[in-house]
């Protein structure tokens, strides 16, 4: 395993020098070096940084190989009482579909003893039958009552888009491929576009017991990506690309000393989606 310029690897796959500009400002390698005053010194950043090279039989057994961008499923939108007025501030723009929205209402009985619960349709109790310190929890005789009907709208302050990502690992000092993964960013870690995304994964890390969220080996943790290069030898010739990696978070230092140095708590290194 070596390290290649980075510029070399993505010039062989057209990159443009905006999305470079992007690279650059990822890039931890100089860090001892002042902060750019101008897009093209990031440009020249990112090209002057080396990737990790990591030899495969195919191309086609990393999946982001190639890919500047990753595609993404979205899971289904959690309810909410938010109100979509005061949601539309909160939404954004990423690239992929997840952004299309398709909201969905549904009507109520309002609960008349302490007109804040709903009552359930079968069991006619209100909030379930469990109180809380609004809601009452009692059973209510809908004969008895003039009931309100309230309609209940589905928002998407809430969303879990998830991607097929490559996790790498670090075993005896290199870099391992440990599979194809699909991580999930956990609802609502990033909608305002404040915080760091946290891309993470359930899995059934003890045997018998439930699965839980976390990374690749710790439980609650998170992952990060990272760039490497692939090298792919066919015919006594050399074909190179990229690929955009997890790993989990707590790897990060020992994945900086192997060279992964183009990071990002976002799976898009290409685009600005978090800033570090």
């Amino acid at each position: 395993m070596t390290n290649a310029p980075a510029g070399d690897i993505f010039d062989a796959e057209d990159v443009s020098r905006v999305e470079r500009v992007t690279l650059g400002e990822r890039v931890n390698l100089r860090s001892d070096l002042p902060t750019p005053k101008r897009a093209t010194t990031y440009g020249r950043r990112a090209d002057l940084s080396n990737l990790p090279i990591v030899r495969v039989e195919s191309f086609d057994d990393i999946i982001t190989a190639g890919k500047k961008a990753m595609t993404l499923e979205v899971t289904k939108y959690r309810r909410s009482t938010m109100n979509i007025e005061s949601d539309d501030k909160s939404r954004t723009s990423r690239k992929g579909h997840h952004t299309s929205l398709e909201l969905t209402s549904k009507e109520s009985m309002l609960c008349p003893i302490c007109e804040c619960g709903l009552i359930h349709p079968k069991t006619f109790t209100c909030n379930g039958g469990h109180p809380t310190e609004t809601r009452c929890g009692q059973s209510v005789d809908i004969e008895a009552y003039d009931i309100t009907i309230v309609t209940m709208n589905d928002v998407a302050n809430r969303y879990e888009p998830k991607a097929r990502m490559p996790v790498f690992g670090i075993e005896n000092g290199e870099l391992v491929f440990r599979g194809n993964s699909t991580l999930t960013r956990r609802g609502g870690s990033d909608k305002a576009q404040n915080n760091a995304e946290k891309w993470q994964t359930s899995r059934r890390r003890v045997r018998g017991e439930k699965p839980s969220w976390g990374s690749y080996n710790v439980e609650g943790g998170s992952f990060r990506s990272g760039m490497i290069g692939l090298e792919c030898h066919i015919k006594d010739k050399v074909f190179r690309t990229f690929a955009t990696i997890a790993f989990d978070e707590s790897d990060t230092d020992n994945m900086t000393a192997r060279g992964v140095t183009i990071q990002s708590r976002g799976i898009n290194l290409f685009d600005r989606e978090v800033t570090e």
